[in-house]
């Protein structure tokens, strides 16, 4: 970028001439529907005033990335991951290092957040459903003082209150408005998205089941696999098991790319103590795991109350 910059601003150091180097960034194709330019290679970013940006983002199997930078300043961000659902990551880091270094065109807004009684916030727990071929399905849960959302193939993401009936999702910056009908009970959805409003109806006869979703142990004990599957038992818990050699693990219970579900902690650092029973978030942290002797491991979780997940590890009696 560096070495870009310096042949676009006609550097000794540079490596390209700088007429190629401007030729780089300047727009060769103009913004149509909503779509941003193109220059010669890159993405061309002029909103929100200042500088334009170049930029262009990065893909392969189990990694994405993402580069930024503004054109004539010396300024911009790369971030990389080792995922193949690094998007919401790269956005989050993105976001932070605009607000750190005063990036206003990219730092996203500050919003003045309330907080609403469990009592209200339950009121919008349901599922909500668009009309017609292509439409969009939402899953909204209480996850303790706060509502989290799902559309469908998302992943969930965190809602802040604005007002009583006006929410903005933590991680993707989307503005989610609950309607309601005559008795004043919400019956409709509309979520606006930078592609358009997206609205969805309350099904009242539809209820959010995470036996819908397959869902696995993952953890270091297992390299973050989808080897152990959570199967239903007789007692209506998720339980699957595991030989597990002594040592220091961490876990969560989670889909295969940790989007649809993603049971954790509420807290960071929490031990999970063989035997003992723990609650769960429905987006949560790393559990800690201390592993004093071989054996397999019986994990159960459960979540006949999806508000209140809950779940145990012990040793297997043989």
């Amino acid at each position: 970028q560096q070495q870009g910059q310096q042949q676009g601003q006609g550097g000794q150091s540079a490596w390209l001439k700088q007429s190629t180097a401007q030729l780089l960034v300047t727009e060769q194709t103009a913004e149509s529907n909503g779509a941003r330019p193109w220059t010669i290679g890159f993405g061309l970013d002029k909103s929100g005033g200042g500088n334009p940006r170049f930029m262009h983002g990065g893909a392969n199997k189990g990694f994405q990335c993402n580069l930024i930078h503004y054109i004539g300043e010396g300024k911009g961000i790369v971030v990389m991951t080792n995922s193949g659902n690094g998007t919401p990551l790269i956005e989050e880091i993105q976001r932070a290092a605009a607000t750190v270094y005063g990036w206003k065109e990219l730092a996203p807004p500050v919003y003045d957040v309330v907080t609403l009684a469990p009592a209200e916030l339950q009121t919008f727990v349901g599922e909500y459903e668009g009309e017609g071929e292509g439409s969009v399905a939402i899953s909204i849960l209480r996850d303790g003082d706060q509502l989290v959302g799902r559309a469908a193939q998302l992943g969930w993401d965190r809602l802040h209150a604005l007002g009583s009936a006006t929410f903005i999702t933590e991680v993707n910056q989307l503005t989610i408005e609950f309607s309601a009908d005559e008795n004043g009970k919400p019956n409709a959805i509309t979520v606006t998205t930078p592609q358009g409003a997206m609205r969805a109806s309350r099904r009242n006869d539809k209820a959010f089941r995470f036996a819908q979703e397959p869902f696995y142990l993952r953890g270091s004990m297992n390299e973050w696999g989808t080897g152990n599957e959570m199967k239903l038992n007789a007692e209506s818990l998720y339980v699957t098991e595991l030989d597990i050699n002594p040592g220091e693990y961490q876990f969560k219970f989670g889909s295969g790319d940790f989007r649809m579900i993603d049971f954790g902690s509420a807290k960071r650092d929490v031990v999970a103590k063989i035997g003992d029973t723990l609650p769960l978030a429905l987006v949560g942290s790393n559990l800690k795991l201390s592993v004093p002797k071989k054996a397999r491991y019986v994990f159960e979780m459960d979540v006949k109350n999806p508000l209140a997940p809950t779940m145990r590890v012990t040793a297997r009696r043989n």
